[in-house]
């Protein structure tokens, strides 16, 4: 059965509690090291290009630790990668800001940057920032610094694709934003598409002779993984409910039930009036 990325959390959370707890005894000396060949996990499809370069170092006899930072360094060289790195979009100000985190579980260790700019492996620097500092995060001009002092090169990290990327969206955000100037008490409608409207008076008075719109009787209803359905007056917070912020969540659908005259409908409906959400 393929591995899910939430079974692979979950799973992998269990085991370090049960380690944890397993530290209460008596600690065996002399475990023998697992043969086993590392796995490395990536979110997205473009760090399978950095799995395979960390693989290669382990196997190699590269560190995990080396390994990790060697395969982070193919995707923050990555300019045909817009997410991070080299290549990566910039902020609204069109800097490229970086961030980078490295963990040595053995040593409960840490190192981080965050917003780091002009340097092209910021999770080198985390590491740097890990080994050779009492800290566990540099951030801003404060990282870029410390890696100047380190001895990490300045480098341009905005290409000129992303370059004319981001001036196409400013010149949208700055027309978006014009303050369209009060005449006389009146905005006058812009000559600019998209920002302008024709009102028709006739339309206008129809629908206010109409009155507000009827909004059919119906109800929420919430099916749970176990089999359960919770009945609700509205949508119902599923946030609140499961515990995931999330839009999708397996084993959870949600649908508006209207009032289709059925006794079923009717009997709820006044269940959930008389009592509040109901669950069945």
């Amino acid at each position: 059965m393929p591995l899910s990325r939430r079974r692979f959390m979950c799973e992998t959370a269990l085991a370090a509690g049960g380690l944890a707890l397993a530290g209460t005894a008596p600690a065996e000396k002399d475990l023998p090291m697992s043969t086993a060949r590392p796995l490395f996990v990536a979110t997205w499809p473009f760090g399978k290009a950095a799995n395979e370069q960390a693989l290669r170092i382990a196997e190699q006899g590269g560190s995990i630790l080396d390994a990790v930072e060697r395969g982070i360094h193919v995707a923050e060289a990555d300019a045909s990668n817009a997410s991070v790195g080299l290549g990566g979009l910039p902020n609204a100000q069109g800097v490229v800001q970086l961030d980078a985190c490295i963990m040595d579980g053995e040593g409960q260790r840490a190192g981080s940057v965050a917003a780091i700019e002009g340097i092209l492996h910021p999770i080198s620097v985390a590491r740097r920032v890990m080994d050779a500092t009492k800290h566990v995060m540099l951030v801003g001009e404060g990282a870029r610094q410390f890696a100047l002092e380190q001895g990490f090169a300045s480098v341009e990290l905005l290409t000129e694709e992303r370059r004319r990327a981001w001036e196409a969206w400013r010149e949208k955000q700055d027309a978006a934003w014009q303050r369209i100037e009060i005449v006389e008490g009146c905005s006058p409608v812009p000559e600019g598409p998209g920002l302008g409207v024709e009102v028709d008076e006739a339309v206008i008075a129809h629908l206010a002779q109409r009155g507000p719109a009827e909004i059919p009787r119906h109800l929420g209803k919430l099916r749970l993984p176990d089999g359960h359905v919770l009945y609700t007056a509205g949508i119902p917070p599923l946030d609140a409910l499961t515990g995931f912020a999330e839009g999708t969540i397996r084993g959870v659908s949600f649908a508006v039930w209207n009032d289709d005259g059925s006794e079923e409908f009717a009997r709820l409906y006044e269940r959930v009036e008389a009592e509040g959400s109901v669950l069945e």
